[in-house]
């Protein structure tokens, strides 16, 4: 075992003068945001800092947040302030094997760490990071097996979000054009429910730590539960806003692709509830099929139908409860229909 510091050099980003931020001119700047997009959206225009370079194939650390290692694989960029780059200068390390390393150690830390708002690391726990380091043969074969795993699972998104896409289409083929069908209110088909707010104040009252899907759980067509965190409230908030299998989920809004999206949940989360951004629909099946509900949504019709009637600002849009989602019109008379895109989904 070894430590970070022994093969690596850490180099921490640089508070760049946001008067020489630019859009077009200059050298794109690195920031936390951009790391899982690699893509930056800046540039900086003034004096060029040799030391805080990013080359194609750098390794990155955001670190506030998740701790996540990126590599870096857009254009030779500027290292910005909370994100750290990793080089080794040993030749006894194969750089992809520290990459394959550290990602489950960065969890580690992360579990570890405690927060107010947002977790932090620093270069010095990094760099205090233990790893096994087996011969180069050994790395050689490790990173082999990991890069072909991670080609897998790359296909295998990319088969998912292929499918997803053809959902709306499908959709259509099988009901017919929703501009053209005879509709029902939601408020007619569905109990909706707002949830709980984070940061209340509880002054004396009992409270329990709880699991608790958010924002970030609601994808467009799919629920991410891979990291589920926890939230204190009232023991009365489990059961109002407990989460059972067929409740679809469906997001406020905020940036313009948080707008209206939803899923279904296709398993009971006992204990779990949900935040006040996430709304829990849970329909009267013998009007509705849930899952239907859910393609639904994946539909220009209804995306069309929650943009055109969110309260909007600068970059920002959100529904409410009463004003909007319960109006949302659903397709009319679908409840056994439904059950044809629940077998076509599958």
């Amino acid at each position: 075992m070894i430590e970070l510091k022994e093969i690596l050099e850490v180099q921490n980003g640089f508070a760049f003068k946001t008067e020489f931020f630019c859009e077009e001119n200059g050298i794109p700047l690195i920031r936390i945001r951009d790391l899982d997009k690699q893509k930056t959206v800046i540039n900086y225009c003034g004096d060029y800092r040799d030391e805080f370079v990013v080359n194609r194939g750098d390794y990155l650390i955001g670190m506030d947040g998740d701790f996540k290692c990126h590599q870096w694989k857009g254009a030779k960029s500027l290292l910005n302030q909370r994100v750290c780059r990793l080089r080794n200068f040993s030749d006894a390390v194969i750089p992809e094997y520290i990459y394959y390393g550290l990602q489950r150690k960065l969890l580690e830390i992360h579990a570890a760490t405690a927060f107010v708002t947002v977790k932090h690391i620093s270069s010095k726990q990094i760099l205090g990071i233990k790893i096994p380091l087996p011969p180069l043969p050994e790395q050689r074969r490790i990173v082999d097996i990991l890069n072909h795993a991670h080609s897998i699972q790359r296909l295998r998104r990319e088969a998912i979000a292929t499918t997803r896409a053809m959902i709306p289409a499908l959709f259509v083929e099988m009901f017919g054009d929703p501009i053209k069908a005879k509709f029902q209110l939601l408020d007619d088909l569905a109990d909706v429910v707002s949830g709980v707010t984070k940061g209340r104040k509880f002054k004396d009252k009992k409270t329990v730590i709880v699991p608790y899907v958010r924002v970030a759980n609601v994808q467009d067509g799919f629920l991410d539960l891979s990291e589920i965190k926890t939230i204190e409230a009232l023991p009365s908030d489990l059961e109002k806003y407990a989460l059972k299998k067929s409740d679809v989920l469906l997001t406020e809004g905020g940036d313009y692709d948080k707008l209206g999206r939803g899923a279904m949940l296709e398993k009971d989360m006992p204990n779990c509830i949900h935040q006040n951004h996430v709304f829990r629909v849970r329909v009267n099946q013998k009007k509705l099929n849930p899952l239907f509900f859910a393609k639904y949504l994946l539909t220009s019709g209804a995306k069309m139908y929650f943009l055109k009637s969110a309260k909007q600002t600068t970059n920002l849009a959100s529904i409410a409860k009463l004003h909007q989602l319960l109006r949302l019109p659903v397709l009319q008379g679908r409840a056994v229909l439904g059950l044809a895109i629940s077998q076509a989904y599958k």
